[in-house]
């Protein structure tokens, strides 16, 4: 409803409350809104943290591989990845690559290496839930390669 009272745009504090007051609907207006909105998604709706990996050793010899070998596996293991995509969308909310890393300590900034590839933001209504998608994923035909799962949880006011 464009006009808010129930609806979503009202729901977010923004058209007109039942009142006829902008900014009234549901859940007020502004910062509060959205916090009280996190609040309530996360009480009945569960988010997860997924995170590919793979050791460093293991990913620096695949990359000593001819580009010609690496492409056949790749583009298989991409084609894999789709089905099993398909097959979990309603549950993957995305997924996106991790690339090179800094570590930032009181003594400084350095480069570093860890054995991070990838992460997925998941809903599930479980941490066991969670984990039991990507117990066939296609990652884990890599050697050493394994994916770890934890649940996500809303800091403060956001």
């Amino acid at each position: 409803m464009v006009n808010g009272g129930a609806g979503a745009i009202g729901f977010f504090g923004r058209g007109r409350g039942e009142d006829g007051k902008i900014g009234s609907g549901i859940m007020g207006s502004g910062f509060n809104s959205i916090y009280l909105f996190n609040k309530f998604i996360n009480r009945y709706m569960k988010y997860f943290t997924a995170i590919y990996m793979m050791p460093v050793a293991g990913l620096e010899a695949w990359m000593q591989k001819p580009e010609a070998e690496r492409k056949e596996v790749e583009e298989a293991m991409h084609k894999d990845w789709d089905e099993w995509l398909k097959e979990n969308n309603a549950h993957v909310k995305n997924t996106i690559g991790l690339g090179k890393t800094k570590r930032i300590s009181k003594e400084g900034i350095t480069d570093t290496k860890n054995g991070f590839m990838l992460s997925s933001y998941v809903e599930a209504e479980s941490l066991e839930a969670a984990a039991a998608i990507f117990k066939n994923h296609p990652h884990l035909s890599i050697p050493d390669a394994t994916i770890e799962v934890m649940e996500t949880n809303p800091l403060g006011a956001q």
